[in-house]
């Protein structure tokens, strides 16, 4: 990109700034902006890397800046368009909330630069939400996106693609104007530094004559007098600054080639999975469906029609369902973790009376939301983003008792199942539905693998093993549906090893979960 020229415009943001560390590599002038988890101290390239930390807002403007100038100077007058990075559904960022000004810093440095402000929540898409923890993401739609370009749009971007030059003129004039400026600033600095030295001179001339003075005078009262004042002048120590490593401009000296993937985990099984697009009980929406998958898994699956082989960010934990036909003996298998904990949590839940089925989730949202409220951190880290939603954000309590939907294709469909307490005249709303829901559990399934999208129980009956059981009740309906909605099913599929903490990862492994390699085919 930096050799490119007779660009229309350069696009820059703040994600990397925001969420990774700079690293350099020695004695080069290269820049990388990456997360120490991928940073391999035992290659070449790794062993070379200097880290410096993440930058503050006044480098990340420094950094832009010397981009942009860089830019220019092969393409004179180029627009920028610079996009900020939403970090309302990623709770981890919020310490770097500062960034938000990154883009209005950089225009006030520079002409030509349109940014947008940082959206409210409200206009925020979010997409592939449990990718960065429950309930959280760093990534959007697209119509966020187009938020963002419209107000930089209409903040002068669109002068650019009127069909003249005026708008790129006005910004290379601009561009002049500040170079002349900086340069007679240079002018100014430099005589300041030689006028600096001068009065250094005259400063070391006088000291000469003191000591001369104080050699040639015999009066002891003069003396004495001299040598005080001279104590009394150098009494006090003089602060040392030490000023912190200056991290040079962002520009290197040349483009660093990109650094071979790493292997593969050689020790995981690889499969492959299609997502049946074109399956022949297709509904009308279920292209739009295996669209929106592609995009959810991108960074859990390969997908070889479209790209090479990589490392993703997250291992896939997956259950194979020809492990299902026979529940007792994957029940038995389960049983060997944890000297059968996790057996004995399920019949604790089972003693204690909950009841597993479908439901529509329309019917339920008070109990949902008392759900997602009743722990503020669970494994995932603190609740945040849509876990956070008041009930009316939800779409309210219901007004009438709700029926639930059909899948309208066998193959790519979304299904929720809970855990309920038996509790006569408990109400939802206006609507008396004499049970309580206590954990629930969204399935989406796309062609061959099916997704637990949300899991969740209330803090109250966690204790109760109330998600073991709605987890082995679950797995129990996969088995049994291998004629219905789970035919052609071959996975089922829980986050990726990456996700959460380490008590989340123990309950992927404990349930049965394990990490696989996947391939995804058929997905376009």
């Amino acid at each position: 990109m930096l050799e490119l020229r007779d660009l229309d415009l350069l696009v820059m943001d703040s994600y990397s700034d925001m969420n990774f560390e700079l690293w350099t590599l020695k004695d080069r002038d290269y820049r990388l902006w990456v997360h120490p988890q991928f940073v391999q101290r035992d290659t070449d390239l790794g062993a070379s890397l200097v880290r410096h930390g993440r930058v503050s807002l006044a480098q990340a403007v420094q950094h832009a800046v010397a981009v942009i100038d860089h830019m220019r100077r092969l393409n004179p007058g180029l627009p920028v368009l610079f996009l900020t990075q939403p970090v309302e559904y990623y709770p981890k960022l919020d310490n770097r909330r500062e960034f938000y000004a990154l883009g209005a810093r950089v225009a006030a440095e520079r002409a030509g630069v349109y940014y947008c402000d940082a959206l409210s929540k409200a206009e925020l898409e979010p997409d592939d939400l449990g990718s960065c923890g429950p309930g959280f993401t760093l990534h959007f739609s697209g119509p966020t996106y187009r938020r963002m370009v419209k107000q930089a749009w209409q903040l002068g971007l669109a002068r650019h693609f009127d069909g003249t030059d005026s708008a790129r003129e006005e910004v290379i004039a601009a561009d002049r104007t500040r170079q002349v400026a900086a340069n007679a600033a240079a002018t100014q600095s430099t005589a300041a530094i030689s006028q600096q030295a001068r009065l250094r001179k005259l400063v070391a001339r006088a000291r000469n004559l003191a000591r001369r003075v104080r050699d040639q005078v015999r009066t002891p009262g003069l003396l004495g007098r001299i040598r005080r004042r001279l104590r009394a002048r150098h009494a006090a120590p003089r602060t040392a600054r030490v000023a912190p490593p200056e991290i040079k401009s962002a520009i290197p000296s040349a483009v660093i080639k990109a650094a071979p993937v790493p292997p593969l985990d050689q020790d995981l099984s690889r499969v492959s999975v299609s997502f049946m697009r074109g399956f022949a009980a297709c509904a009308p929406n279920c292209v739009e469906r295996v669209t929106r998958a592609q995009h959810s898994y991108r960074e859990y699956f390969c997908f070889p029609a479209s790209e090479a082989l990589t490392r993703k960010r997250y291992v896939p934990m997956l259950i194979t369902c020809d492990e299902l036909a026979d529940f007792a003996r994957w029940e038995t298998h389960i049983k060997t973790f944890g000297k059968g904990a996790r057996l004995r949590q399920k019949h604790k839940a089972e003693r204690a009376g909950y009841v597993f089925r479908e439901f529509a989730w329309r019917q339920f949202i008070p109990d949902i939301h008392a759900i997602n409220h009743s722990k503020e951190v669970r494994s995932g880290g603190a609740m945040r983003g849509s876990y956070l939603r008041s009930i009316d954000e939800m779409g309210g309590a219901p007004l009438t008792a709700q029926a639930m939907e059909k899948p309208t294709c066998p193959v790519h469909w979304d299904l929720r199942f809970g855990l309920f307490l038996p509790e006569p005249g408990h109400m939802q709303g206006v609507v008396q539905v004499d049970e309580r829901l206590v954990a629930y559990v969204s399935l989406q399934r796309t062609g061959e693998v099916v997704l637990y999208s949300m899991i969740m129980g209330h803090g109250e009956h966690l204790a109760n093993g109330a998600l073991v059981l709605l987890h082995h009740e679950l797995i129990r309906w996969v088995g049994n549906e291998r004629e219905g909605l789970t035919r052609d099913l071959r996975y089922v599929m829980y986050g990726g090893r990456e996700n959460g903490g380490a008590s989340l990862s123990q309950w992927k492994r404990q349930g049965g979960f394990v990490p696989y390699l996947v391939d995804c085919v058929n997905s376009r």
